[in-house]
């Protein structure tokens, strides 16, 4: 078992496609071997990790092999690029030099700097655009569904599912729809395409909330699922849990999406262009070895045959992209291998530029190593810069290339003048300028009088400047005689001043503890939903971004939020990219 958004889900000893997804904020939040893109942890390649990067696998791909990482120009995760040799597999744009981003695992030109594609105030990103689907070929059990290409918990509908796009798009795994891309001169791994989208700016941005509001058009507004949390398949929608699943099977052919039972396109062993049993086409179907299928106009299908030639790294003319060789990077076209000689920094004749190592510096196109030692402080350092450290009288230290007396007067604290501070003595603390001993009497509690505060021994707390002890017995939820109260354990609540453990077995019952069952058996066709059977079904199917409740279609979305598949909703201050409400 493992907490995701506050549940215990179960999670696969065997580290598959088939995982609930692990929620994250950094790669260090995720298993050996596993990655966070999205928010989300993905599967990153095990024993092929590459340690002194971030855990990232040669191939650059997460377990759908599409790369899924977009580059921002202006908002990256480390601000400070570095300017020396990208690594051979990067993680993110502050591992490449500052023309640089990072695309397909790989350091390259970022096409965003001489693009001139956004309008003012929008901010140019260039990513990896899928233009196959990384679905194709997933099955996932029950109660899971496919997004992104992995198995996760619940009953969605992945917008791009049996929906490809013309040469020259993409599906937009936000909306469904089919949209142009904005070539880009990067390299992307197989199935994905280099993609240049503008985001503009947020009203929510620079706008903070509490911590159960969220921002919507600039303004703070309650959040009511702030405080909400749901089981695996389920999700919240204003401020109640929704199973996503049915309640019993679907018959055969169909699959429960968001709580209702839908007609499944089957294109499995099917031919290019064949029916898939719901009133559309096959556009992945069987063609003749060396062809692959592809949609035509009139919704249409047909064998077509890709065309890559040695050196070019444009469309194959199928919908795919001909890639180039892991040392070369596609460069108007074609593919070109950089040369970068030991100590040469310029041009690596692909449209970028050779790096230095760590430490040293680019004077022409020549890469040079400054040198203080024996230097006096301010003297040349080689390489047309000033030594910031070197050698000064005695008592004297080296500040900003000159030399310099430390002032620090008796008493005083704080900067020295010189780059350094003046300390103080032990036991002694620096408040407002000057040394300061705090005051603590044993018993007491707060200000020390030095800025600072007096604490208390561990199991007390601070009352009206002493310290208390709060008496709370096992299964007692009263006042705790130091101005708070004793709580219970995390699953009971407090009935009276006695802790209470509910118990559900029927829906809507009582709990026993003066509640009422939110969840808990119903009879066939009906789910428990906010303590009520309510049919399972809707006539007809809800849509994208509808959830089936009470056998009524209600929004996903509440006011002033942007749907994202089916199963996000994006806030103002975010942009749906690839299916995933990302910060802008």
């Amino acid at each position: 078992m493992t907490c995701i958004k506050g549940d215990c889900q179960l999670v696969d000893d065997v580290l598959s496609l088939d995982t609930t997804p692990q929620v994250c904020t950094a790669s260090e939040d995720c298993p050996t071997g596993w990655e966070c893109l999205a928010a989300v942890c993905h599967f990153s390649g095990g024993d092929d990790v590459v340690n002194d990067t971030t855990g990232m696998d040669t191939t650059g791909m997460d377990t759908t092999g599409v790369d899924t990482t977009g580059t921002d120009t202006t908002n990256n995760t480390d601000t400070t690029p570095t300017d020396t040799v990208g690594p051979a597999v990067c993680y993110n744009n502050s591992q490449c030099k500052s023309t640089e981003v990072c695309l397909f695992r790989q350091c390259q030109a970022n096409p965003c700097l001489t693009a001139n594609l956004c309008n003012s105030g929008e901010t140019c990103v260039a990513r990896c655009a899928p233009v196959e689907d990384p679905c194709a070929g997933v099955t996932c059990g029950e109660g899971r569904s496919c997004m992104n290409g992995e198995c996760i918990a619940g009953c969605f509908l992945e917008p791009c599912t049996n929906v490809y796009c013309p040469d020259g798009s993409y599906c937009d795994r936000g909306t469904g729809a089919c949209r142009e891309v904005r070539a880009c001169d990067a390299q992307c791994g197989p199935g994905t395409a280099c993609h240049m989208d503008c985001i503009p700016p947020s009203p929510c941005e620079g706008v903070t909330c509490a911590a159960n509001e969220r921002c919507a058009g600039g303004n703070c507004v309650t959040d009511l699922c702030a405080a909400v949390s749901c089981g695996p398949t389920e999700i919240c929608v204003n401020g109640a849990c929704v199973d996503t699943c049915c309640g019993s099977p679907c018959a055969e052919g169909w699959t429960c999406v968001m709580g209702a039972c839908v007609c499944k396109p089957d294109c499995v062993d099917a031919a290019c262009g064949a029916s898939d049993g719901c009133g559309s086409i096959c556009n992945r179907g069987f063609c003749p070895a060396d062809q692959t299928c592809r949609p035509t106009r009139g919704g249409a299908a047909e064998c077509c045959i890709p065309s890559c030639t040695a050196g070019f790294c444009g469309g194959d003319g199928c919908g795919g992209t001909c890639s180039c060789a892991a040392s070369e990077r596609c460069f108007g076209g074609t593919c070109c291998e950089p040369n970068c000689p030991a100590g040469f920094c310029g041009s690596d004749g692909c449209g970028s530029a050779c790096g230095c190592n760590w430490g040293e510096t680019c004077i022409g196109e020549n890469c040079c190593a400054p040198s203080c030692s024996g230097v006096a402080c301010g003297g040349a350092d080689g390489c047309g810069g000033l030594c910031m450290s070197g050698d000064c009288p005695s008592g004297e230290r080296c500040h900003q290339g000159a030399c310099c007396l430390p002032n620090c007067p008796a008493n005083s604290c704080g900067s020295d003048g010189c780059g350094g501070q003046c300390g103080c003595g032990s036991g002694e603390t620096c408040y407002q300028g000057s040394c300061c001993t705090p005051s603590c009497t044993p018993g007491t509690c707060g200000d020390n009088g030095c800025g600072g505060w007096c604490g208390c021994p561990g199991g007390e707390v601070c009352v009206g400047g002493s310290c208390c002890s709060p008496g709370c017995s096992a299964g007692y939820c009263g006042p705790d005689n130091c101005g708070g109260s004793c709580g219970c354990n995390w699953n009971e609540v407090c009935l009276g001043t006695q802790c209470c453990a509910p118990v559900c077995n029927a829906c809507g019952a009582s709990d026993g503890c003066g509640g009422t069952c939110m969840s808990g058996a119903c009879p066939n066709g009906f789910s428990c939903r906010s303590g009520a059977c309510e049919p399972l079904s809707c006539t007809p199917a809800c849509g994208c971004g509808e959830v089936c409740t009470g056998g009524q279609c209600i929004s996903l979305c509440g006011a002033g939020e942007l749907l994202c598949g089916c199963t996000q909703c994006c806030g103002p201050s975010e942009s749906c990219m690839g299916g995933v409400c990302q910060l802008n």
